[in-house]
């Protein structure tokens, strides 16, 4: 097992090449990997073997929903099989524009990433380092839990065409150029071997999509609920060394004006760096069901969640400047009340992600959805049941 972890680390030790430092590389060093491994990074340095790896896998992705588009268009199948085959391919059409979106959009996700770097996150109080702490730990749990989930649904969906009563069945809905000579044994087992090899490339390019969108969100948490605890204790930051001073005293000192002004200034930058970044029927197929639907189902809801959670965080700003300890004096300086008041009405209306501009992605938006699926999937199983009867 060892001899495994350290072949991986170090074939997919060039992903790592680019990261800007610590933080970066602690959030992000599974999915640099990952997608590295799967010929889909969007790093730019790279050798030319992983160019032609890389653009051999992207081939392979559009010959396999060519194939799958072909298949629907020329066999006239069942009921069932069209349904199936017209929901995957209509999947993997939506991933592979998702893909090529955030392919175009590749710098601001790096900057994003290396944000967590920037010269004004301050993690060096005790209760900061817990925040990072706990949203590190979110991170890779949920990274871990998307990676097993997925891949269990996959493991299934290659051994079902095996255990079912289909002769010559793929783990996808396929049509190749010479259906005949695939009808024996022996080229049946090369077809499959292809049709599996290529299933699994354009299959680990949803998973990676959706990982890269996940992964970008909790640290936009993170940096959030930092933020938000540097606002509530600017004062009791910037007063270190002047504990014998009572507050008039305090905010009369040259010298804590401005250490003030200095931390004020920084976490106003930093909040105007995230807000710029933000915006820019056998039990083996059942079983295989039930992890697809799972995993759909807790990546909308994981998406859902984190952006809530942001909207929350960015409300939560305004709040933290209110509690921040103004009323013993700070407004009295120069220019503070002015500054805070901008900070306090850029988070009176707070960041919120939304799905194409339609609805905003919140738990409200996950559970009306997971309603109007349910209502959805009644009407289509009693269509099923007339058309079946």
């Amino acid at each position: 097992m060892s001899a495994l972890k350290s072949a991986w680390l170090a074939a997919t030790a060039p992903a790592l090449e680019k990261s800007t430092g610590k933080l970066e590389l602690a959030f992000f060093e599974c999915v640099y990997r990952t997608t590295y491994a799967t010929g889909l990074s969007f790093s730019d340095k790279q050798t030319m073997y992983y160019y032609i790896y890389s653009y051999t896998v992207k081939v392979i992705i559009v010959l396999f929903i060519a194939s799958e588009f072909w298949y629907l268009f020329s066999i006239s199948s069942s009921f069932d099989t069209v349904i199936d085959n017209i929901t995957v391919t209509v999947l993997h059409f939506i991933y592979l524009y998702r893909y090529k979106t955030m392919m175009g959009s590749k710098v601001v996700y790096k900057k994003l990433a290396a944000s967590l770097d920037s010269p004004y996150f301050d993690v060096t109080t005790t209760s900061r380092k817990k925040i990072l702490r706990h949203w590190l730990k979110m991170q890779h749990k949920c990274i871990w839990l998307l990676l097993t989930i997925s891949s269990c649904g996959l493991v299934l969906w290659y051994v079902h065409p095996l255990s079912d009563e289909i002769e010559y069945n793929y783990p996808a809905t396929v049509r190749f150029p010479y259906d005949s000579l695939v009808r024996t044994t022996e080229w049946y087992i090369v077809a499959y071997i292809v049709v599996l090899f290529m299933f699994n490339y354009t299959s680990y390019l949803v998973v990676i999509t959706d990982l890269i969108m996940q992964a970008q969100l909790i640290p936009l948490v993170c940096q959030y609920a930092v933020l938000c605890d540097c606002f509530e204790n600017i004062i009791t930051d910037s007063s270190k060394g002047f504990s014998d001073l009572d507050d008039k005293q305090l905010f009369a000192n040259d010298k804590f004006q401005n250490i003030y002004y200095s931390r004020l200034r920084k976490l106003v930058e930093q909040h105007k760096i995230i807000l710029a970044y933000a915006l820019n029927k056998s039990m083996i197929k059942t079983i295989m069901n039930f992890f697809y639907l799972i995993y759909n189902m807790f990546m909308f809801y994981l998406l859902c969640n984190w952006c809530d959670e942001i909207k929350l965080q960015s409300q939560r700003v305004g709040d933290s400047v209110y509690l921040s300890g103004w009323e013993r004096g700070a407004v009295a300086l120069p220019g503070v009340r002015a500054r805070l008041m901008i900070i306090v009405s850029r988070a009176f209306k707070p960041l919120a992600f939304s799905a194409g501009g339609i609805s905003d992605l919140s738990l409200i938006s996950y559970t009306t959805l997971v309603k109007t699926s349910y209502s959805a999937l009644t009407v289509l199983l009693s269509v099923r049941q007339r058309h079946m009867s």
